[in-house]
């Protein structure tokens, strides 16, 4: 592992037991390599998170093929978001969507554990939607704008 400032490229499995976020890249993808939109929003991310338990992990899908095999990476750039268990969180593909991202990491690091590894949103969510209604992609919205 070697460190820039607050993210670490990564070459073997995260660290057991703590929540990491991975920005899965490729030297041939002008956004997804160092100093391209996808790693400068991954930098901005760690910087403003840098108080937090979350680390930063920079990983080289066609160099670290078990990470990008083990995580089902297909394409660059991939951020996955992995909880204490080593369990994917979320996983955004690409960079259409920003705002997904910022509140993904932000709803991870607010996560807590309640009983049985749930966090606070899946029980909310269990409490106030009947289990045989599916949320529309506007409940999600307002339900994640509203936490």
């Amino acid at each position: 592992m070697t460190s820039t400032s607050s993210i670490t490229d990564l070459t073997t499995a995260p660290p057991p037991n703590a929540k990491s976020a991975l920005l899965f890249w490729a030297s041939w993808h002008e956004d997804s390599s160092p100093g391209g939109s996808a790693s400068n929003l991954f930098q901005t991310l760690a910087s403003t998170c840098s108080s937090s338990s979350l680390s930063f992990f920079r990983v080289e899908a066609e160099e670290v093929t078990d990470l990008s095999t083990e995580y089902n990476v297909t394409v660059v750039p991939t951020f996955v978001l992995i909880d204490q268990g080593n369990k994917i969180f979320d996983k955004i593909e690409g960079m259409d969507d920003v705002a997904r991202l910022t509140q993904a990491v932000s709803n991870f690091m607010q996560q807590t554990n309640i009983s049985g590894n749930e966090t606070e949103q899946q029980q909310d969510e269990k409490t106030s939607t009947p289990t045989n209604h599916v949320l529309t992609e506007e409940e999600k919205l307002h339900k994640s704008l509203k936490n």
